[in-house]
C-alpha cells in the first residue's frame, strides 16, 4: 500500500475506453489526440483548471508546426475537450498572452461539477468528415484614446 501512497500524486493521463468510442475522440486527428494526452497528463487536481496555451507552446508540446498545432487546439474547443477560458493576443497591453483553456472532463473549481461537455458533441455534417472551425479570434487592438482622436463624428485625420 505504501507504494500506491508513493505515486498517487506523479503525473499521468487517464482515458478511458468508453472515451475511444466516442464521436468526439473519432473525429480528432492524431494531433488533437496528442495533444489532448499531454495536457491531461500536465493537469493536477491541486491546481485549478486553467491552463495557458499558446500556439507556439502546444507546438512544443507536439513537436510539429505552429499551424499544424493551432489547428489541434482549435479541434479539441470543437470538439468540446477544451473550453475557452480567455482569447488571448499577441498586441497592445496585453499582448503575448496566451488563450486560457480549461478541461472540461476535470472541475473548473473545487466543489463544482465537470460539464463532460465532449460526451454530448456530434459531427456537424452527415458526411463523415466532421467540420473544422477556427478558433475564436481577438479583436485587433484600438488605442484607448481613440475617442481624443475624433472631433464631432470626424476623425482628426480627415479635416
Amino acid at each position: 500500500m505504501a507504494l500506491a501512497t508513493k505515486h498517487r500524486d506523479k503525473p499521468h493521463a487517464r482515458i478511458y475506453a468508453e472515451w475511444m468510442h466516442l464521436p468526439a475522440w473519432r473525429e480528432m486527428d492524431c494531433h488533437a489526440r496528442a495533444l489532448i494526452v499531454e495536457l491531461l497528463t500536465r493537469y493536477r487536481p491541486t491546481d485549478q483548471n486553467y491552463i495557458v496555451l499558446s500556439d507556439r507552446r502546444a507546438a512544443d508540446m507536439l513537436n510539429c508546426a505552429r499551424p499544424t498545432a493551432a489547428r489541434a487546439v482549435a479541434r479539441l474547443v470543437e470538439c468540446r475537450w477544451l473550453e475557452i477560458e480567455r482569447i488571448g493576443r499577441m498586441d497592445g497591453p496585453a499582448g503575448k498572452r496566451g488563450s486560457a483553456y480549461s478541461l472540461s472532463m476535470q472541475p473548473q473549481h473545487a466543489g463544482m461539477r465537470a460539464t463532460m461537455a465532449f460526451l454530448q458533441w456530434h459531427p456537424a455534417n452527415t458526411d463523415g468528415q466532421g467540420c473544422y472551425h477556427q478558433r475564436p479570434k481577438s479583436e485587433p487592438f484600438t488605442d484607448n484614446n481613440e475617442a481624443a482622436h475624433h472631433t464631432n463624428g470626424k476623425s482628426a485625420q480627415s479635416e
